[in-house]
């Protein structure tokens, strides 16, 4: 008892904000009740301002030994009660939560750590009363390991997985930046250049960055940075942080020590670099213009965390199609499963969606459409929380309508509909 006391308050004075604790699982199987909950509100006597999650191991105790670990942890005002280490024989069930949050209500959070291993398993815990999740990909942001990325395919949920953190996160201690404004807009934060004040040229050894007074105060209040679209950051952009983030912290470490999350998949959206800038850029000395061969991850290395299953899709043939066509190799077979559902018909090409090269282009043909429908027009401003070049918005600052025009849906609609 003494020993974990010891430690804990040892781990505080070195930084720690939160402490973990495994309950006496040997006791509480005896029956020893009293020296489990007063080795627990010792601990939490040390623990004051700090968060204490006590770790239960499910896997090795009955429902009834659950339910009164569960009760003494309220007693002794824990902030967490946590299913497992992730060494025992299983990870947390969705009984084991339910079993939780039934005898603990909203007295304590509930920390399901193990067993989760795809968003449905995620999303089923959190409907049973968790309010974290610890999966190996979630510890891995949390780890004292500086520069991590969660990538992985398209549809295999990093975005819901970042949506997840964030909600059950203190968002005061994280920058969430991205890459471009529309992203921006989607997790919540802003962009790159506009938190570090970048210039819009390349970034070079003898460009001036000069942090502002509002990214000084911001960053020694945070501590870690993510970047969620990684894939559209430049190196130099990478190395022009790391510098920024060396001055505001005075200090030598890779981004001055600061934690950089990143998602994003290498094999979707590369950076934009016209031809017109092809020489300007090589210019730097970076082996590719992708985010990963920037200088400063030479000194700190990328901890990379792939998700793997897909949930966007079920279509298995598709499925196969879009993974050929992320690694730019197509078979014969698949060439034919596109070619054959081209149509000679024309008039269904009018119900069909038109993909175009620019932006211009799609206005244009969308407006000369919902100028041939007869009609009122219905007009909608959009209503603009923060600071975004029109240009980047997700659709048009004012949505014209008339009855009979078609509406695609910028975002996932949350509830299904």
């Amino acid at each position: 008892m003494e020993t974990k006391a010891f430690e804990a308050s040892d781990a505080i004075s070195k930084g720690a904000d939160e402490i973990d604790m495994v309950l006496n699982i040997a006791r509480l199987v005896d029956g020893d009740l009293s020296y489990v909950a007063e080795e627990i509100r010792k601990l939490r006597s040390v623990t004051r301002g700090k968060i204490l999650k006590v770790i239960l191991e499910t896997a090795l105790l009955s429902e009834q030994q659950i339910i009164e670990a569960a009760k003494i942890c309220v007693e002794a005002s824990v902030d967490f009660v946590k299913t497992s280490t992730g060494f025992s024989t299983r990870g947390a069930s969705v009984k084991d939560i339910e079993l939780i949050k039934n005898t603990i209500g909203d007295r304590a959070q509930i920390k399901a750590s193990g067993g989760v291993r795809s968003l449905v398993d995620l999303e089923a815990m959190v409907k049973a009363g968790a309010t974290r999740i610890g999966t190996s990909t979630i510890e891995l942001i949390n780890s004292p390991k500086q520069c991590v990325l969660i990538t992985g395919k398209a549809g295999t949920g990093k975005s819901s997985l970042l949506r997840h953190y964030l909600e059950t996160s203190d968002r005061t201690k994280y920058a969430v930046l991205a890459s471009t404004g529309i992203a921006a807009i989607n997790v919540g934060g802003m962009t790159v250049h506009r938190f570090f004040s970048l210039p819009t040229s390349f970034i070079s050894l003898s460009t001036l960055l000069k942090p502002t007074k509002r990214l000084t105060g911001i960053v020694k209040l945070i501590k870690a940075i993510i970047i969620d679209e990684i894939s559209m950051i430049r190196p130099d952009m990478i190395d022009g942080m790391d510098r920024i983030l060396r001055k505001v912290l005075n200090s030598e470490l890779p981004f001055g020590g600061m934690k950089i999350v990143m998602f994003g998949d290498p094999y979707q959206l590369p950076p934009v670099i016209r031809r017109d800038e092809q020489v300007a850029f090589e210019h730097l000395g970076y082996r590719s213009p992708h985010f990963f061969d920037a200088f400063v991850f030479a000194k700190s290395p990328i901890h990379c965390q792939e998700l793997l299953e897909i949930f966007r899709q079920t279509d298995r043939e598709f499925i196969n199609i879009l993974e050929e066509v992320r690694f730019g190799q197509i078979s014969s077979e698949s060439l034919y499963t596109l070619n054959d559902r081209k149509s000679a018909n024309i008039s269904a090409l009018n119900e069909a969606i038109m993909l175009c090269a620019r932006s211009q282009q799609a206005s244009e043909h969308n407006q000369r459409k919902l100028n041939e429908l007869v009609g009122k027009t219905y007009r909608y401003e959009a209503i603009v929380e923060g600071e975004f070049r029109e240009s980047s918005y997700p659709c048009d600052k004012e949505l014209v309508l008339k009855e009979g025009a078609q509406v695609i849906m910028v975002r996932n609609d949350e509830r299904g509909r």
